[in-house]
């Protein structure tokens, strides 16, 4: 059985917050929303909503869930292999 890659997981970890920081941020300016306007919908101070928009912090399915709801949006996840190297397509 496969291990864990940790580089690759390492970069997953790093990506994924800010990917769904960044998504949620276009959607806001978008539907001509705030952040501010969202925090006031979630019932949470706009400056721990930009904490947890900052791609910095760990962000739970259930905060993702309370967001798309709030939005009145959802989100859509694909899961993709990653581009292999050129001498690993090679062989």
């Amino acid at each position: 059985m496969a291990t864990v890659d940790s580089g690759q997981l390492a970069v997953e970890l790093e990506r994924l917050p800010r990917d769904v920081a960044a998504a949620v941020e276009i959607f806001l300016r978008v539907h001509g929303l705030s952040v501010d306007a969202l925090a006031d919908r979630l019932g949470v101070r706009p400056d721990r909503l930009s904490q947890t928009l900052s791609g910095d912090a760990d962000v739970t399915l259930r905060a993702l869930a309370r967001i798309a709801s709030a939005l009145e949006a959802h989100f859509e996840i694909r899961l993709v292999p990653n581009p292999r190297p050129s001498a690993e397509r090679d062989r």
